[in-house]
């Protein structure tokens, strides 16, 4: 990427799409995918996963996405949180260090948006490798915090999501 203020990521955001992306990038991201779908429905059959899904299920609104495993939707925001706990209850999520990326914190997100706006795979795919790539370049200018303890996960997490929507929309 190489970009050092907020503007050049932002370029490098729009200008970069799925054919600028190296096909080994791109299959192991479907790899993720497909890893990411089953911790997801797995979590889904436990109890927080199902606690959190009847916390979204009270909370009513517009079924934009669903909630992976159960035929439920929800608006995209709850799907997110439904999808995010459940995947994180199994503690299958893919990581990667010293990046310091979680699958569960990034794919659910833009797996909502991209049903709510009814977007192709590659569409998904094309954000989710942005919104990762863009926050484990961070994370890994962050690399001396995380050494010193500090998490910087969620962050990060909160700016590739915002990126991989960016992308999206």
């Amino acid at each position: 990427m190489g970009a050092r203020t907020t503007r050049e990521i932002a370029e490098f955001v729009v200008a970069t799409g799925l054919r600028d992306i190296p096909a080994e990038v791109v299959d192991y991201a479907k790899i993720l995918g497909l890893s990411h779908v089953g911790m997801n429905v797995a979590g889904t059959r436990m109890k927080v996963g199902q606690t959190v899904i009847r916390y979204v299920q009270s909370k009513g609104g517009v079924a934009d996405a669903g909630i992976f495993g159960t035929g439920i939707k929800a608006p995209v925001e709850y799907a997110t949180v439904a999808n995010a706990n459940a995947a994180h209850a199994t503690e299958l999520e893919d990581d990667s260090f010293p990046e310091t990326m979680y699958s569960c914190g990034h794919w659910p997100a833009v797996f909502a948006l991209s049903e709510k706006l009814g977007l192709s795979g590659a569409r998904l795919l094309e954000a989710l490798i942005l919104g990762y790539e863009v926050a484990a370049r961070l994370g890994l200018a962050l690399d001396r915090g995380m050494k010193k303890g500090w998490a910087s996960w969620a962050a990060l997490g909160t700016i590739g999501n915002a990126v991989a929507a960016s992308k999206l929309m």
